[in-house]
């Protein structure tokens, strides 16, 4: 997860095909409200692919 600057503020692998974000950065400081953009990819070798979303964070 990034802000719209580019920072990075959160990544995780996820397993079972979900992850979840507590709305905090790496250094446990809780994200102000605004947009930020969640990249997810897949790892599959047979299947891979990259997906790219807007989210709204209020606080």
């Amino acid at each position: 997860i990034t802000d719209i600057n580019g920072q990075l503020l959160f990544e995780t692998t996820a397993l079972g095909g979900q992850a979840v974000w507590d709305g905090r950065d790496y250094n446990g400081r809780k994200a102000n409200s605004g947009v930020y953009l969640v990249l997810a990819t897949s790892k599959n070798i047979q299947n891979p692919h990259a997906v790219v979303a807007k989210i709204l964070f209020l606080n």
